[in-house]
């Protein structure tokens, strides 16, 4: 081997370790595995407990769940049915992913000394390993793929931007387990097994496609999509087709090995539910379902509460890339491209087309291994250009890398929203990691009831009118702390007596103060007035009715209390306290909330609005 090609071959390999290491380096300074609500959370929470209801609890039917102690950290969801078992909405093939890593912590996690109960570090520790894993198998399978079609600058770009520019950092990292690192891995080895297919067709590479299929399925039925790169893969033109076709029936055999390999997968989950539920198919997702003749497709590229291009830009290129990739890889022109139509049709025509809490449209995570060979053809287009227009290319296009990236970083930081974003938040704090004082008052929380039957509204929010009317505000919503103090989004401000923070609930992000018989008081804070001024004071609380914000002052001579009630929203009522600073010698009030009652409550989005 020269030290010519060693040097070309060094080039992709260093790019894979660079993001392995920045991936490691990410989720070891996070340690998120010693977080009591972290990494099985959320989707994960599903997903996941397959796993421990049939290892550790020995009961798939979840019933396990009413029983369980109160220190338990086990977090178990499952839909109750009518026999009392409980049957786990998602289907499970990300828990054959998860298998051999949950496994190797269970024989493990005694012997380090911590708990065998299926939540403990250990288990959390292998989930984020086996993500880091997959990702690994997948960046060698598309290194190998890319190569054959571009050269190693140009594969390297193209591995690093989809990984790192892109939403799929998140994914990676703070939350590592949810499906789309999983599903990017099996996108990119039926890709790689469907090229080699078509070059050898044997019964190895019909299995290892019928498998990656099934579970591909298993994990998103939607994603069965995929089987249109394999359908159309290799036609250019009308006259491939009837050259494919006949190519599908003189492999009829291992067309077979495909179909059947792949409905094996399906075996253990029919078993599963007939078992569990009493039929061997099972509908779990309820009411939600797709809205096709509604779908809302500019919202779901362009839109600002989550489209796919306004949060990952870099993948603009990718779109456009569809243009030369008809030249550079003309067998993977119609395929991927009727792939890019469909999916984005189907998938902009969920109910929950923001598919929820998240950063950007992480559904469209699971298909960049498609995608990434639209964005090599661009690259490769002006890698061979003249030197301005190569130059103003790669400037434009490393501007959309790095804002891909600061948009990750503003979604760590609770700048962009993870479902209530508007064009106005998003330029509100464009420049800013941490949310401005007034940027709460440019979200609209989508109105989740309505869009399981179709209907597309957001909920309204009286705040922002509060808003809409005053001059000054200050706000907090308990993600930023310091010390025992909570810090607002205006840099100078602080509150007292707020060291309650607590993750158990929330109604923004994912702190709340708690306040309880024993610390009744939080939030204090002290402001200068003048007699004549008027204030809105706004809080989010959960709890009993024995809760008020309150402001009392002017040496003792001034006392409000209100528990008025002026919006709901997710099991959170907003409560209001509107008040004028008498026309008395008084310089200076404090308000602060009061929980009065006997039991815990929680606040969160405390808000102080000066009216004109």
């Amino acid at each position: 081997m020269t030290i010519n090609k060693l040097k070309k071959i060094s080039v992709s390999y260093l790019s894979i370790l660079l993001i392995i290491f920045v991936i490691l380096y990410i989720d070891f300074n996070k340690s998120l595995w010693n977080k009591k609500n972290d990494v099985i959370e959320w989707d994960v929470i599903s997903y996941y407990e397959y796993l421990p209801a049939f290892f550790i609890y020995d009961d798939i039917t979840l019933k396990f769940k009413d029983n369980l102690p109160s220190d338990s950290e086990a977090i178990i969801w499952g839909d109750k049915l009518e026999t009392g078992n409980y049957v786990v909405k998602t289907t499970m093939g990300l828990s054959f992913m998860y298998m051999p890593f949950f496994l190797a912590a269970d024989l493990s996690a005694e012997k380090a000394g911590y708990k065998k109960d299926g939540y403990s570090p250990p288990y959390k520790f292998a989930l984020i390993i086996s993500s880091c894993f997959y990702l690994l198998i997948s960046l060698l399978f598309l290194r190998k793929i890319l190569l054959e079609k571009f050269n190693e600058t140009v594969s390297s770009i193209s591995i690093l931007i989809i990984v790192l520019a892109t939403n799929l950092l998140l994914y990676l990292t703070d939350e590592a387990a949810m499906s789309h690192t999983y599903n990017f891995a099996l996108f990119t080895v039926f890709v790689y097994y469907t090229i080699k297919w078509h070059y050898k067709i044997n019964f190895k590479n019909s299995l290892i496609l019928g498998l990656t299929i099934g579970l591909i399925t298993l994990i998103r039925p939607t994603n069965a999509l995929i089987t249109i790169f394999f359908l159309f893969y290799g036609i250019k033109n009308f006259k491939d087709f009837s050259g494919k076709i006949i190519i599908i029936l003189k492999s009829y055999k291992y067309i077979f090995v495909i179909v059947i390999s792949a409905v094996l997968t399906f075996i253990p989950q029919l078993l599963y539910w007939k078992y569990v539920t009493g039929n061997f198919i099972y509908y779990s997702y309820g009411e939600e379902g797709f809205f096709f003749n509604n779908p809302q497709t500019f919202k779901f590229l362009l839109g600002f509460r989550k489209g796919w291009l306004i949060y990952s830009p870099v993948m603009i290129f990718s779109v456009i890339g569809l243009i030369y990739l008809r030249k550079k890889i003309p067998d993977f022109f119609l395929p991927i491209t009727l792939f890019f139509i469909l999916n984005v049709y189907i998938l902009s025509s969920w109910w929950s087309w923001w598919f929820g809490g998240s950063f950007g449209m992480r559904a469209m995570i699971d298909s960049y291994p498609l995608m990434i060979f639209p964005l090599a053809s661009i690259i490769s287009k002006f890698d061979e250009a003249k030197q301005v227009n190569k130059i103003s290319f790669f400037m434009i296009l490393s501007l959309c890398a790095i804002l891909g990236i600061f948009n990750h970083i503003k979604y760590n930081y609770g700048s962009i929203h993870w479902d209530s974003m508007t064009y106005k938040a998003y330029t509100n704090s464009f420049f800013n990691v941490f949310p401005t004082a007034n940027s709460s008052f440019f979200l609209e929380p989508p109105d989740y009831e309505a869009a399981k039957k179709g209907i597309q509204k957001t909920i309204k929010n009286k705040a922002v009118e509060e808003y809409k009317k005053g001059q000054t505000v200050i706000f907090c919503d308990m993600e930023t702390v310091k010390s025992d103090l909570i810090m607002s989004d205006s840099t100078s401000v602080f509150f007292e007596g707020a060291n309650f923070i607590t993750d158990k609930e929330s109604l923004s992000d994912k702190y709340s103060l708690k306040l309880n018989p024993k610390n009744p008081y939080g939030l204090g804070y002290e402001i200068n007035v003048t007699g004549g001024e008027k204030y809105v004071i706004l809080v989010s609380k959960k709890g009993n009715q024995e809760n008020f914000i309150v402001v009392s002052g002017c040496k003792g001579k001034f006392y409000k209390q209100s528990n008025q009630i002026i919006d709901i929203n997710n099991n959170y009522s907003t409560i209001k306290l509107e008040f004028t600073i008498p026309d008395t010698d008084c310089k200076k009030v404090k308000i602060y909330v009061w929980n009065a009652g006997k039991k815990d409550s929680f606040f969160d989005d405390y808000t102080i609005i000066s009216k004109p």
